[in-house]
């Protein structure tokens, strides 16, 4: 995916119903309390997948709103329909796509563009933000770091 994606660029996409799996609480710092989370999930993935260590990091909206965006609840990674065991489904509907290049300082930027692109567009942005690193083994610093950003969104009654 990061061979293709547009840093800076906003899709609409249609998404499917997904089964999600998710951590325990974290406290978004990535402190030694989320890094033993994080180590833990991944043990839990290990087990249902086998050799699996993808996961990403998720938070509210109404943290995004708040410009608290590295206020990150849990850790999360896709589950497939063969499995029986997951958490939650993010929901079938209309989500918002974009890329952001760098360390995660950049990432503030790259929601506010999110909350401009949502409200010219008539968009109410809804459920979480769900950010997945693609190409963290690949990089010789954290200013190639690629994070991809996936939101859910409907329109807004009014627009």
């Amino acid at each position: 995916m990061s061979l293709h994606a547009k840093i800076g660029e906003i899709e609409e996409l249609r998404v499917p119903a997904q089964k999600i799996l998710l951590s325990e609480p974290i406290q978004g710092s990535y402190g030694e309390s989320d890094f033993k989370k994080a180590g833990a999930f991944s043990m839990r993935l290990k087990s249902i997948f086998g050799l699996f260590d993808s996961f990403g990091s998720r938070i509210e909206i109404n943290k995004i709103k708040e410009g608290k965006f590295q206020d990150y609840d849990r850790f999360f990674a896709y589950g497939n329909d063969r499995q029986e065991e997951w958490d939650e489904i993010r929901p079938e509907g209309t989500y918002l796509r974009t890329y952001s290049l760098g360390d995660w300082n950049h990432l503030k930027e790259t929601y506010r563009k999110i909350i401009q692109y949502a409200k010219a567009n008539g968009y109410e942005l809804t459920g979480y933000a769900h950010e997945e690193g693609l190409n963290e083994m690949s990089i010789a610093s954290e200013n190639e770091y690629m994070t991809m950003i996936t939101i859910g969104v409907k329109k807004k009654e009014n627009a």
